[in-house]
C-alpha cells in the first residue's frame, strides 16, 4: 500500500495530518489527525498491524510493500 493508497483508503488528505510519530524501537508509525490516530506497525517482512477501515479494529494484514516502507521510514528518519 503506497502513501497515496493509505490516504485514499482512510479518506484523509495530507492537510488533515497534524503529526506523524516514528517509533524505531517498535517499528511503528502513528499518523494523527484532529479526530483520529492511525497506527501502522510492521510485523516481520510481510505483514502490518493496522486499523481495519470497516471495523476500526487493529488487525494483522499481509502487505509486504507497506511493511518494507515502514522499515525504510524508520531507517531514514531515526
Amino acid at each position: 500500500m503506497s502513501p497515496l493508497q493509505i490516504l485514499f483508503t482512510y479518506k484523509i488528505s495530507p492537510e488533515d495530518i497534524i503529526s506523524v510519530r516514528v517509533d524505531g524501537d517498535n517499528f511503528k508509525i502513528d499518523v494523527n489527525t484532529e479526530t483520529e490516530m492511525f497506527r501502522f506497525k510492521a510485523k516481520g517482512l510481510d505483514s502490518v498491524i493496522m486499523k481495519d477501515v470497516k471495523t476500526g479494529i487493529l488487525q494483522l494484514t499481509f502487505d509486504p510493500a507497506l511493511a518494507q516502507g515502514i522499515y525504510n521510514i524508520v531507517d531514514e528518519y531515526l
